[in-house]
């Protein structure tokens, strides 16, 4: 019997859920529409990826082992329409985290200890380009880099972190 209750307040909660939503997207404009239909897309692509959300949202691919691009558009763009200061950082954060993750053994996971970054130039037109490189590796840190690039392969921002390598928790 708990069951079924549970069953059915799950239910009338996701249809409330999809009522509200329905509401509001009959009021957006067809550049929301086209970011909404972006964010449910990124959703998709998170389901079994081993790469989180907020990467896929934001419109990070990979390239190669060290190389990823930003797709520029609303859903990463600052209020003067150029790319917002803290998805190039996350651009930066996880190009240059999973060329360390690519090298680890299935035991270890690795954390951003810090980072610094320098913006440049604005970042737009229809991609950013980021390529990391190792700098040092140590037995519990490594230290990394990355440069991104607007389309013209001019520099638009660089950064320079500290990742901490630790034993997987049981």
């Amino acid at each position: 019997m708990l069951y079924q209750d549970a069953q059915r307040t799950d239910m009338l909660r996701k249809k409330a859920l999809l009522n509200e939503l329905y509401d509001n997207i009959e009021r957006c404009s067809i550049e929301e529409l086209e970011l909404l239909k972006h964010l449910t897309n990124s959703l998709n692509k998170t389901r079994g990826s081993g790469f989180h959300f907020l990467g896929h949202s934001l419109g990070i691919e990979w390239v190669a082992e060290n190389e990823a691009v930003m797709h520029l558009g609303l859903h990463n763009e600052n209020r003067y329409g150029h790319a917002q200061g803290g998805a190039l950082y996350t651009l930066a954060d996880v190009t240059i985290a999973k060329q360390i993750i690519d090298k680890l053994p299935d035991d270890k996971n690795v954390y951003t200890l810090e980072m610094k970054m320098n913006y440049f130039k604005p970042g737009h037109g229809g991609q950013l380009h980021a390529k990391s490189s190792i700098l040092h590796w140590g037995r519990k840190t490594v230290v990394g880099e990355c440069d991104i690039l607007d389309e013209s392969e001019e520099l638009v921002a660089k950064a320079i972190g500290t990742f901490y390598v630790a034993r997987k928790r049981v």
